[in-house]
This record gives structure tokens, sequence and C-alpha cells, in this order.
């Protein structure tokens, strides 16, 4: 037969070749215990002739006991640049589908669990908003991930000039003159972002006979402390501002006060771990307002976090 003809076998199935190896071609998957399928031998191919478009026409013979699963379905590239898969692929037991090399895979390491692996990180998300896991067990939030968390502070002054006194049933920090002052310190938590400001939070009580919409306020000096360096009397100023207009000029009303604390500052940068001491002074006003007191009844500082876990 020459090159330019064709062969056209309407049939089926039809073997070609010997009863060693064979090549097969018919309609539907191969039977395993029917003739010619059953007489191949194991690495015969079987060409199913009316496989749809999304399924892989080819068997290959890897058992030779007269049954359908001698015959396994091989996967076929449909085109060149990706591979697809159209149908379930079931990994038996703990065997390991492998990336790049034999340090990253995933896996089944017993019933109901599925492990992924890999000698650097694993990230799930979207490439820019994503949970980063590191080999070591340190989960990172990237992007929008992150969350807001807060340090609380004790009500305490610290050896300031204020004084603890309960107001209403509730512990709290009396400031009953201006330029009173009150100290506390906290530890930068190792699971801030390391890359955005942090807010110290107060929650204050007004009962100053306030009527002429003057302003209260604290001034912070806040200075961070690494391991070895030596202490001074000097640190980043933090406005917070209580506006007695409104509202907030209600007695016994509980008013939410902040100040940034900036992380990068130029002479007094805050780094994670810092051991951060603040001293606070309140500054009632134009002097008018120096009867007070006001009542400090909880605060805190706030920070975004970008993990889950850390690695020590």
């Amino acid at each position: 037969m020459a090159l330019s003809e064709v062969a056209a076998f309407n049939t089926g199935p039809i073997k070609l070749g010997s009863t060693n190896v064979a090549i097969i071609w018919g309609t539907g998957a191969p039977d395993g215990d029917s003739s010619p399928e059953s007489d191949a031998l194991k690495g015969s191919l079987y060409i199913q002739t009316n496989a749809t478009d999304d399924e892989s026409p080819l068997y290959l013979k890897v058992d030779e006991d007269s049954s359908d699963d001698d015959w396994v379905q091989v996967w076929v590239d449909k085109q060149e640049d990706a591979q697809s898969f159209e149908a379930a692929i079931t990994m038996d037991a703990d065997n390991k589908l492998y990336f790049r090399d034999s340090a990253i895979y995933i896996y089944s390491s017993g019933d109901a669990d599925l492990n992924l692996v890999a000698d650097g990180h694993i990230y799930i998300g979207d490439g820019t908003n994503q949970v980063d896991i590191a080999a070591d067990g340190e989960i990172t939030l990237e992007g929008t991930a992150k969350v807001t968390k807060a340090v609380p502070l004790d009500l305490i002054t610290g050896g300031g000039t204020s004084s603890i006194e309960a107001h209403a049933g509730m512990p709290s920090i009396n400031l009953d003159a201006d330029g009173e002052t009150w100290y506390f310190s906290f530890e930068v938590p190792k699971d801030w972002d390391a890359v955005s400001d942090l807010t110290y939070t107060a929650m204050v009580v007004n009962e100053i006979a306030e009527d002429d919409n003057d302003d209260i306020s604290f001034t912070g000096q806040v200075r961070g402390y690494a391991d070895g360096e030596t202490t001074s009397d000097a640190g980043q100023a933090v406005a917070v501002a209580l506006n007695l207009t409104g509202g907030d000029q209600a007695q016994n009303v509980v008013n939410k006060v902040t100040g940034t604390i900036d992380y990068d500052h130029g002479t007094y940068p805050i780094a994670a771990g810092d051991l951060v001491v603040c001293k606070f002074t309140v500054n009632l006003g134009d002097g008018t307002e120096t009867t007070g007191p006001l009542w400090i009844v909880g605060h805190w500082v706030e920070y975004t976090a970008d993990k889950l876990g850390t690695a020590t």
C-alpha cells in the first residue's frame, strides 16, 4: 500500500500486531475479558475511536488477569503550553504529587488529612492578599489580610503625680490638676507588621464643668529601647486631644481619644521587640478647667498584625 493511500477500519474491535503485544482499536472502553483485549499481553495499546473531545482515547494494558482494570487510561496533552486533566485523579495512599523538586509536594498523610509541604513558603491567596506559611511554621498575613490587635495596659501611675482611684465602680487614673503625669510601658509585639504606626487609645471620663469649649489634651513622650540601649529622658511627642464640644461636654460620659506613635520617627523610631516607655501629661485647656477631675478608666495600644504565629 502506498504512503498516500488510507486504510479504513469500520468494524471493531480490530487488533493489529502479534499475540504478544498489540495495538487495538474499537468503540467504547476496552473489555478486559473479551477477545481481542483479553488476548493482548501487557504493554498493548487500545485506541477508543469514539472518545469525546474531553477524554483521552488511549489505554495501556498493565495486567493480564482478563479484567477491565487490566487497562488504564493514559493522559494525553491536549495543548502544547499546558496540561489539562478533565477527570478525577486519585493519589493512592500517601503517594505524593511533586512540584519542581522533591522538597515541594502535596500528599495525604492519613485518612481525612491533606498535607502541603515546601522547604520555603506556601502561599494561599491571590498573590497580593495572601497567607504566607513559612517552612519553620511562621504565618504571615500579606496585603489586606492583616488584622488590628491591641496591647492592654494596666491602670497604673508608674511614679507619676496622678493617683489611682475608683470612679463609678471602675478603677481609674485620676487627673485632677493641670500638668499631672502618669507613666506606663509595653513591649512591641513580634507579630506587628513593622511598617505601620501604633495608636495609643484611652477611654476618658470628664467631670470638669466645661462651658467655654476649651480643648483638653494629653501630651506624651514616647521612646523605644532595644537591648543594650542607653536610657534618657527624651522621646517623640505624641498628642492626644479631648475636644469638649457637643456631647463631649457632658459629665460622666466616656470619651475615646487616640494619639499616633510614629514607628519610623526620625530620632526615636520604634522596632519590634522594643520596650516602649511612655510619659503622659494632662493639659487642662486655658487654665480655667483646673478643678477636674478627668478619669482614665481604660487604655491600650493598637497595632496592625501581619502574623498568626512566629517561629521564635
